[in-house]
């Protein structure tokens, strides 16, 4: 069984200041000849948004507890053997981006297509 959930709260009615929370979380298994452990995944985020919305600040922690590595533990011959794979995942990242332009301006009304075809009945 595996469960989810991708989670966004509003600090404010604007909603210029916000936190993401995903998690998941993959339970036991058993796959041909090898069980696997549980694992699991944590990432956080805040967001901000500035300057009339212009500019966003946002702040991800990917893989906060570093949990989401398999393990598969496999017996062959009497022979134990566990297996880890261990991607380095966790990671923090800072962003920033700007809007430039006119957000208020909307693209002009074109008239699309061959003028005879559009005077036809």
């Amino acid at each position: 069984m595996y469960l989810a959930t991708n989670n966004t709260v509003y600090f404010n009615a604007n909603k210029t200041f916000a936190a993401a929370a995903n998690f998941w979380y993959q339970f036991p298994e058993v796959n041909h000849i090898g069980k696997s452990d549980s694992y699991y995944k944590l990432d956080l985020g805040l967001t901000a948004l500035a300057l009339k919305k212009n500019l966003n600040i946002t702040l991800n922690v990917n893989d906060v507890f570093r949990s989401s590595a398999v393990a598969v533990t496999t017996v062959v011959n009497g022979v134990k053997q566990k297996f880890t794979n261990f991607q380095i995942n966790r990671y923090a990242q800072l962003s920033l981006s700007y809007r430039f332009g006119n957000k208020e301006a909307k693209a002009k009304d074109h008239q699309t297509g061959n003028e005879d075809e559009r005077g036809r009945n």
